[in-house]
């Protein structure tokens, strides 16, 4: 699995995939209908994001965007046919360590709240519904507890630094551990 950034001129396979997952998960035609129009065929909206794909050869296989500098998650969805394969873990642990900044926050489709908290999001609000779309907020704060450090909550930063001292960074060996 190769994971970059997608290119602006890449974004209908993009808004193909969600769209795609989008519709497996979620029946309610109102529903759709308004994700498609507030979301997915709104330019400027898209326009915010870096939006990052996990790719199997060619194919785009699942999606991540972020946005307000790299602290909310606008998008992240992964084609059905690649689910329980650690394709969003993977996803989301490459965007932690080189686009993330803590806190990030997610307003979280009802099927993939538990998918949130496995990766250590918590819900900071009971579900709410806007527009026919329903979602939970929810939070995830930077895993290391050393927070006098002065790259806490700078997962980039405590990555460039613990790769040129040669070892892993709390936070990522703290994920490893939860993870197993």
């Amino acid at each position: 699995m190769n994971i970059r950034i997608v290119e602006k001129d890449e974004y209908e396979e993009v808004l193909r995939l969600v769209i795609d997952v989008f519709m497996k998960y979620d029946y309610e035609m109102e529903r759709v209908t308004n994700f498609r129009k507030d979301v997915l065929e709104n330019s400027e909206y898209l326009e915010s994001f870096t939006i990052y794909g996990a790719y199997e050869g060619d194919i785009l296989i699942g999606v991540l965007a972020i946005k307000d500098e790299g602290h909310h998650i606008g998008l992240f969805f992964v084609d059905a046919s690649y689910r329980h394969q650690e394709v969003g873990i993977e996803l989301f642990r490459y965007v932690l360590y080189h686009g993330f900044k803590c806190p990030i926050t997610v307003h979280s489709l009802p099927y993939a709240v538990e998918f949130y908290h496995k990766l250590g999001f918590v819900n900071t609000d009971s579900e709410q519904n806007v527009d026919g779309i329903r979602f939970t907020p929810m939070k995830f704060e930077c895993p290391c507890k050393r927070i006098k450090c002065s790259r806490h909550r700078e997962c980039v930063e405590c990555q460039i630094h613990h790769k040129e001292k040669g070892n892993l960074p709390t936070c990522e060996r703290l994920w490893k551990k939860n993870n197993k």
